[in-house]
């Protein structure tokens, strides 16, 4: 039954073959023409609603270009959000505190080249993976063709994209094909699961505001996220980390039927936050220490935070144009997956909680 439900909300929300193309495609040039600021006629506005209100295409509002909500990596332990302080980590630390430190400094001693079942070898490999959706799987193809270009990666590492398309987090919580399609992504690039040790993990929710405004909505990603995690560790024992990246902007795609507007993708990364401080509490769900119990997830890191408040430049100076986004307001342009790219490459080759791994050298 859960099946069915789950390929009647994704029927809803992206074309198949047995829709009309032509006018699909006819929907999608009205679009581009009310962006560009033609007024409509009543029958082209209606054949772009029809597409609007199934989340095939949403109304893209290029003037939206700021929320005025801040990142969450320059909110400060007095600042709050709905009752959330700021940080990564939170109390305003965007960095793991010393206990947190220590843990990770073991969990990256772990990280060595693996045989395909799973045993230290020095011919062995590490594999890193992506689990997500279409903007993760669009983001992560480009990063993986930078990073095998890119001489600090390390020989071993081996970077296989398992992020699929129109798979959200309830997706691959329900579908068995994602699953699927994770270890064919494996087999097709000549590694086993036993090798993974390192997930990019970037998901969200389709159409959010169903499960109510905030926390409601964040709390059902929350828990979709952890079932992902432990099905991630079962299906990989040897996943040793994940790293997290939350929503970028999304003010340009208006209207309560996009696919994760605002403030739905900005709010997204406090679920992530919550997994990260719940399991540092000792949350038996996501136990990563065989000293206390079952071992039910890796350890839980954040990666890059991508949201910044569109053309409002964050501390680093990370802006969000309408550029870097398709004719949607959702997926990204070629120019923001290579935005992605430059700062996951970043993040990876430098940042010294996976610069370890990344390059095969040691901090």
């Amino acid at each position: 039954m859960r099946w069915f439900t789950c390929l009647a909300i994704f029927a809803t929300l992206v074309p198949t073959q047995a829709q009309d193309r032509d006018e699909y495609e006819q929907a999608q040039a009205i679009a581009k023409r009310k962006r560009a600021g033609e007024e409509l006629s009543s029958a082209d506005a209606a054949l772009m609603g029809k597409y609007v209100e199934r989340g095939w295409i949403s109304d893209m509002d290029p003037k939206r270009t700021t929320t005025g909500l801040v990142p969450l990596t320059e909110m400060s332990a007095a600042d709050v959000y709905k009752g959330e302080d700021g940080g990564l980590y939170g109390q305003g630390r965007n960095d793991p505190d010393a206990r947190h430190q220590m843990i990770i400094d073991n969990a990256l001693t772990k990280i060595v080249p693996r045989d395909p079942d799973g045993e230290s070898s020095h011919s062995g490999k590490v594999v890193m993976i992506s689990v997500g959706m279409s903007n993760t799987s669009r983001e992560f193809g480009p990063f993986i063709q930078a990073a095998n270009a890119d001489r600090r990666k390390s020989p071993e590492l081996v970077i296989v994209n398992c992020a699929q398309g129109s798979r959200a987090a309830l997706q691959w919580v329900e579908m068995e094909d994602v699953w699927q399609g994770l270890k064919t992504n494996l087999t097709r690039n000549q590694v086993t699961t036993n090798q993974v040790q390192v997930a990019w993990v970037k998901l969200t929710e389709m159409a959010p505001s169903k499960y109510g405004a905030f926390p409601k909505h964040a709390e059902f990603f929350k828990g979709n996220l952890i079932k992902i995690i432990q099905r991630l560790k079962a299906t990989c024992p040897n996943l040793g980390i994940i790293y997290f990246s939350s929503r970028v902007y999304a003010g340009y795609a208006v209207g309560d039927r996009s696919l994760n507007p605002e403030p739905y993708a900005y709010e997204g990364a406090f679920a992530m936050r919550w997994l990260i401080q719940d399991q540092l509490k000792g949350d038996r769900d996501l136990n990563y220490d065989a000293t206390k119990g079952p071992v039910k997830a890796p350890l839980l890191l954040w990666g890059p935070y991508l949201w910044c408040d569109g053309m409002k430049p964050r501390s680093d100076g990370l802006i969000w144009p309408p550029e870097y986004l398709d004719f949607d307001g959702v997926h990204p342009s070629d120019a923001g997956k290579a935005k992605i790219t430059e700062l996951l490459i970043d993040f990876f080759a430098t940042n010294p909680n996976a610069k370890p791994w990344f390059t095969g050298n040691s901090r």
